[in-house]
């Protein structure tokens, strides 16, 4: 497995440009354009290996960059890889990566299913299968483990992410902490500290261990409280009508660049709940990106959705922005809400109650597909 840093993608950018007629205009493109999305990642990461825990299309981009890496000469090799390439910006692509995304937690979802049944006051748990478990008024997501670079600029932010989702205010956190010194110890509880200050969660506990022979990495618990204990926001709960919203910047960056978007998300979001906004479905578009995000929700309701314009264009990427949907009637409130915020807001789609899924003029999903994957996906709402 190679390994990559900064440097080494830098490098192997300009070698792709100076190759750029050997290796054609359009492959060059589309490696370019992988590289720099991956090149803050990859400055995080050890080894493109972890790449697959946070992206889609981990086994494509690894052949692809690999190969150039190595070969850049080999111009045959490289262009029978440019179908994949191409393949990656074609939405139906996409779209199967998204649907694999959203069922590969069918399993540990059936393993533990009556686990809930032992549960007094669960409000949320693994048969909601939502962001967070809400057990009375107490909201609880636990995420990671991730690489340990990566987490130190956005393990607490994620996590607390889920929390804030659901209707709730985080009010602390507890982490734990895999680092194969004291210099990436002090990496990782000073990125946390940073996460922590800069969100108003206090890191009270946790574990933190160093073991040589084990992976470096970040795992991290948030605690919150409903803001009112009679309104959770569920993702399964969009409506015939509703519009579809995204909510908040892409989370990327440095540390204080993501610390600074995902405040000005959560206090937005908590600001529209706080006044009494109705918000009948929340979900964080995270692994998976805005289109499996919004399939899972699209399951879970049992509708269907028609997109009339692209809140991101990759996607599958994670964003980190939050997909709303919301009556018509107060969308207006909510964009008031946004604007004095300064709080990106992009009104990309309406649910509908037939189980399909439009974009444009095109049908991506239909009833039938929707059907099938609705009785595939293990979901329970509470109270059913």
């Amino acid at each position: 497995m190679e390994k990559f840093t900064l440097e080494t993608l830098n490098l192997l950018k300009n070698r792709i440009l100076e190759n750029k007629s050997k290796i054609g205009e359009e492959l060059t493109e589309i490696l370019i354009k992988e590289i720099d999305e991956l090149t803050e990642t990859a400055n995080d990461l050890y080894d493109f290996e972890k790449l697959k825990e946070i992206n889609l299309y981990y086994d494509e981009i690894y052949k692809i960059i690999a190969l150039t890496y190595k070969e850049v000469k080999n111009v045959e090799k490289a262009k029978k890889l440019k179908k994949v390439g191409v393949s990656m910006e074609n939405f139906e692509y996409e779209l199967k990566n998204a649907i694999e995304h959203i069922l590969e937690t069918n399993y540990p979802r059936k393993a533990f299913w009556h686990f809930d049944d032992l549960i007094d006051d669960l409000k949320s748990g693994i048969k909601a299968g939502d962001d967070a478990v809400v057990i009375k008024n107490m909201v609880v997501n636990m995420e990671g483990p991730y690489p340990l670079k990566l987490g130190a600029k956005t393990a607490l932010i994620h996590t607390a992410c889920d929390v804030v989702a659901m209707g709730a205010e985080p009010k602390f956190a507890l982490n734990a902490i895999q680092a194969k010194n004291d210099d990436e110890i002090k990496l990782a509880v000073d990125g946390l500290r940073k996460q922590s200050i800069g969100l108003n969660i206090p890191i009270v506990g946790g574990n933190t261990q160093t073991v040589e022979e084990l992976k470096s990495c970040i795992a991290v618990a948030v605690f919150g409280e409903l803001v009112d204990e009679k309104l959770i926001i569920r993702d399964g709960g969009a409506k015939e009508g509703d519009l579809l919203i995204m909510l908040g910047d892409p989370v990327e960056g440095d540390v204080g660049e993501r610390v600074y978007k995902a405040k000005k998300k959560f206090d937005t979001y908590l600001e529209i709940l706080k006044r009494g906004i109705k918000v009948n479905a929340c979900k964080d578009a995270s692994r998976g990106g805005w289109l499996g995000n919004l399939l899972e929700m699209l399951i879970k309701a049992k509708k269907g959705a028609e997109i009339k314009s692209l809140p991101y264009p990759r996607a599958t990427r994670y964003l980190g922005s939050y997909i709303l949907a919301v009556p018509e009637e107060e969308y207006e409130k909510i964009l008031d809400i946004a604007l004095k915020n300064k709080c990106p807001l992009v009104l990309f789609g309406r649910i509908i109650e037939d189980p399909k899924l439009v974009i444009g003029t095109k049908e991506y999903l239909s009833e039938e597909k929707m059907l099938e994957l609705i009785k595939r996906f293990p979901y329970k709402p509470m109270g059913i």
